[in-house]
């Protein structure tokens, strides 16, 4: 999947389960360097994406690499924000879409969201 297919595919999966993880983000410019950095907090997460909840706006299209406190892990990530939109003063909700990834990183993130299924269906 292309970077453009991937903005422009707006899969969307029905079970978000709510989540407050801690983030940190590092938004990245086209040549990869670090445009601005911030800390926010999921609110749903589904096997496409996320949303998250910041206190400083993000770009829609913006690519973004994230850190992503899940129990006693750390997932990093990169995705791309496909929608932003301002909730109230001084805070932000991202729409972001997972960038293709494999091995380790995929494994935690779908047993992570596995987890929250799991609880969901108790």
């Amino acid at each position: 999947m292309t970077h453009d297919q991937g903005i422009s595919e707006k899969r969307r999966f029905p079970f978000r389960p709510e989540t407050r993880n801690l983030v940190h983000f590092s938004v990245l410019g086209e040549n990869g360097r670090i445009l601005n950095q911030g800390m926010g907090k999921t609110l749903n997460i589904s096997r496409g994406g996320l949303l998250l909840e910041a206190h400083s706006p993000i770009p829609e299209e913006s690519r973004v690499q994230l850190s992503i406190g899940m129990g006693d892990e750390i997932l990093d990530l990169e995705v791309i924000i496909v929608h932003a939109r301002p909730v109230k003063e001084k805070l932000w909700q991202a729409g972001m879409a997972f960038l293709p990834m494999t091995g380790p990183k995929a494994r935690l993130l779908s047993l992570f969201i596995e987890r929250f299924e799991m609880e969901m269906d108790t």
